[in-house]
């Protein structure tokens, strides 16, 4: 399986639309992304599916980008 890196839109907006779909979506909500920068959260029902997508979402480079914060502050091969 092919794994995808992708940004995510604000957390605020994806809680509206997880609480909007839960009394459709039963057991489980779906979450699907692409390289393409699109993300769906989707519910299914034997009636209906209900699907809600952001596009234009970043796919950053693994390895990267590390952020100062995160970096060590001696490379590797240091001795310090």
């Amino acid at each position: 399986s092919t794994q995808v890196h992708i940004l995510l839109p604000p957390l605020a907006k994806m809680r509206s639309v997880v609480e909007r779909l839960r009394p459709l979506a039963g057991d489980m909500i779906g979450i699907r992304a692409n390289q393409a920068g699109t993300l769906q959260l989707y519910a299914e029902t034997d009636a209906a599916t209900a699907t809600v997508s952001w596009h234009g979402l970043s796919n950053p480079r693994m390895g990267a980008y590390i952020p100062s914060s995160l970096a060590p502050s001696h490379p590797p091969s240091c001795p310090c």
